[in-house]
């Protein structure tokens, strides 16, 4: 409940449509998201249950059901990457590995702060002192 309370709120910030919302509640957890629960607030209606993901109509403390989600074996999509993979550049390739891992291990810093020179910023210094003294 308080997902979709945040992604109310989040509505009410800017008008959301399909091309600016993003659909993050949607793709994560299976609930509506900020343009869906728009419509649903502008035209009066409830929000309807075949379109929350059935993880979460649970409403009891019963035993779960089991929900039948189909196959999820990978091994297609495996294949698929290793077919995309191998056509690619070198570089293209690492930057693949990069993202790769950083799906196993979100918590990793995946981009890294380039890093200055002193003589860069020894010039970046002189520039602004420059400035600010033309500028008076």
């Amino acid at each position: 409940m308080e997902k979709i309370l945040n992604e109310v709120d989040r509505s009410h910030r800017f008008v959301p449509t399909v091309d600016n919302c993003g659909c993050q509640l949607r793709t994560c957890f299976g609930l509506p998201c900020a343009h869906e629960l728009a419509i649903y607030f502008c035209s009066g209606l409830p929000i309807p249950l075949n379109c929350i993901d059935p993880f979460w109509t649970k409403l009891d403390l019963l035993p779960s059901i089991h929900v039948n989600y189909g196959d999820v074996g990978y091994d297609k999509v495996v294949e698929m990457f290793e077919e995309t993979f191998n056509k690619q550049s070198i570089p293209v390739k690492f930057s693949l590995i990069r993202k790769l891992k950083g799906v196993f291990n979100p918590s990793q810093e995946m981009i890294v702060q380039p890093k200055v020179s002193k003589l860069l910023m020894a010039s970046l210094k002189t520039d602004k002192v420059l400035t600010t003294l033309f500028m008076h």
